[in-house]
């Protein structure tokens, strides 16, 4: 549900610089030796008002809305409400995206 409304509701109005964490950074130049280190996330569980709250900090809902006048987060609460009840808690994780060089 939420990676359609990622995709699908809210992904025409993602900034453009969004591209630099979908690629993890990999495109910008690095003018250092890389040093690569384990993977790291960032993990909770939230309840759908959670990850409600969560999703209207993106800018892309703030686009959305100047653009068409209302919230779509409305619909995905209600979306979340079919396969969430209200005291549930789901894993959401997130990627920490880093780059580490050394300098001589």
């Amino acid at each position: 549900v939420i990676q359609s409304f990622y995709e699908r509701v809210v992904g025409p109005y993602w900034d453009k610089e969004r591209r630099h964490i979908v690629t993890q950074y990999r495109e910008i130049p690095f003018p250092f030796r890389e040093i690569h280190v384990p993977n790291f996330t960032l993990e909770y569980y939230w309840d759908k008002e959670r990850i409600v709250a969560y999703i209207n900090t993106w800018s892309s809902v703030k686009h959305f809305i100047r653009a068409n006048g209302y919230n779509p987060t409305v619909a995905l609460k209600k979306e979340l409400s079919e396969i969430m009840n209200d005291t549930e808690s789901v894993r959401v994780f997130f990627p920490l995206l880093k780059r580490i060089g050394f300098v001589y």
